[in-house]
């Protein structure tokens, strides 16, 4: 590095180029550079650029750019809905305020999914991208200072994703969710807990629509990924034909595409043969309480999801309605993680994380 230009620097590059002990820009770009030193680089190259801006494009990204966009729903619809969710929750749930940030690298090192869809802060943080993990995070640290096993979060936040949206109707980069976490050790408690979520998002639904909201053919689909999983590697699949299919679930059928014989949707356990549910067993009397309990939603068994595959690790569900436009879109989804599991470095633990969008339930299902 030239020598004058590196006299000149500020004295916040120059102690930190002098603890690092190297100057090739290569280092500090693969992240070999000490984190708080990184820190250090990044506020201040924040700092310079900020200098040379003025009032008239911060106006201009406000306008142009989609992560500063206020939402479009009036805060008061989405004060409505939490208010109404916190009313109905059990009082064994604790309701939390997250922090708007999460420790750096938490959705990308728990659920496997892509660093580059996360908003990273130059404080080594990232936004709160994901409300299941940071609750799942919540859960851990009170399970390890606090000396208990079973621990239930419930909270509503905004949360921030950096990836393409456009494509999909009613999503947003930036938007509101509530959601509930129950981790512990226990198999029953965890067969509890996954139902005991549905069941809160069902007595949900059907309390606002008495209120302000209106959709119809309300359905609950419950899969299980561990045995997607099976059928995937079974049959031989590529899981980047089967990644790629995510957001087109509906077109690709993997019952199909693994050449069982039978048919993916199913209203009972009793109808399929030849496929191995154990995991749907262990749940299923608990499944058909709530098929009486609320006669009017449609309760699937769906055994071709392939969407939460390094998401979820086994029975997973997904919420969906549709609106008075005609469309068809998601409202909940949650299931089981190994989070907990990683996290406490404790195999017996359970992770049961869901999670609702209030604010596009607001927008797209609101009168």
């Amino acid at each position: 590095m030239n020598t004058d230009k590196n006299r000149k620097m500020s004295p916040i590059i120059n102690g930190a180029l002098k603890r690092w002990g190297k100057s090739d820009v290569r280092d500090f770009l693969e992240g070999t550079m000490k984190l708080s030193d990184t820190q250090w680089l990044l506020s201040h190259l924040f700092e310079k650029i900020v200098s040379r801006r003025t009032v008239t494009d911060v106006l201009k990204q406000r306008e142009t750019s989609k992560f500063v966009t206020p939402s479009a729903v009036d805060q008061r619809k989405l004060n409505d809905f939490d208010n109404v969710a916190f009313s109905l929750l059990n009082s064994a749930y604790c309701c939390i305020e997250l922090s708007p940030l999460a420790p750096l690298g938490s959705n990308s090192l728990l659920t496997k999914l892509s660093q580059g869809n996360l908003l990273p802060t130059t404080r080594m943080t990232e936004v709160v991208g994901d409300i299941a993990v940071s609750l799942a995070i919540e859960s851990a640290a009170i399970s390890r200072h606090q000396k208990v096993s079973n621990v239930k979060l419930a909270t509503s936040h905004r949360i921030t994703r950096v990836q393409d949206f456009s494509s999909i109707p009613g999503f947003t980069q930036h938007f509101k969710m509530f959601g509930l976490s129950t981790s512990g050790i226990g198999s029953s408690d965890s067969e509890d807990a996954i139902v005991e979520h549905i069941d809160f998002y069902l007595s949900l639904l059907e309390f606002l629509k008495t209120m302000w909201c209106d959709f119809t053919d309300l359905t609950v689909y419950i899969s299980d990924i561990s045995m997607s999983m099976k059928m995937i590697q079974t049959a031989g699949l590529s899981m980047e034909e089967v990644r790629s299919m995510t957001d087109y679930e509906e077109e690709y059928d993997l019952c199909s595409k693994s050449k069982i014989n039978v048919e993916r949707y199913h209203e009972s356990l009793s109808s399929v043969s030849g496929v191995q549910y154990s995991a749907f067993a262990a749940t299923a009397e608990r499944i058909k309480r709530l098929q009486q309990e609320y006669s009017s939603v449609k309760i699937l068994y769906d055994l071709g999801r392939i969407a939460g595959i390094n998401y979820y690790n086994g029975l997973c569900f997904k919420i969906v309605a549709t609106n008075a436009r005609g469309q068809t879109l998601p409202l909940a989804d949650g299931g089981f993680s190994d989070w907990s599991a990683q996290l406490l470095h404790d195999k017996k633990r359970f992770c049961v994380t869901s999670g609702i969008g209030s604010e596009m339930f607001c927008r797209e299902f609101g009168e």
